[in-house]
């Protein structure tokens, strides 16, 4: 498990790497904060990121979540700082340039 503290607009928030794992070119990552836990995956060769966070509506329909083309356009998808901010801290796990 990696923790880490972000800050992002001036407000700090520790994020945990529950877990991380590999298959077939895509690296999966399971993450929690204080309010939220989400489910990261990115797929290198496609540069495809794939975002499930586990929230009631999750649970009531069981979502894959929302995939996008880049990180950029995850990150613009959500509001929460906490989502950016986990989805900040895989791209730089990823060794993406931004």
């Amino acid at each position: 498990m990696t923790a880490t503290q972000t800050t992002l607009k001036g407000k700090t928030m520790g994020i945990m790497i529950t877990s991380q794992s590999q298959n077939n070119g895509r690296v999966y990552f399971e993450l929690s904060s204080e309010k939220k836990d989400a489910n990261i995956s990115f797929n290198a060769e496609l540069g495809m990121v794939n975002v499930l966070c586990k929230n009631a509506s999750h649970k009531a329909w069981k979502g894959v979540g929302r995939t996008f083309w880049s990180f950029e356009e995850a990150r613009a998808a959500y509001k929460s700082s906490d989502m950016k901010a986990m989805i900040d801290l895989v791209e730089a796990e990823c060794g993406v340039a931004a």
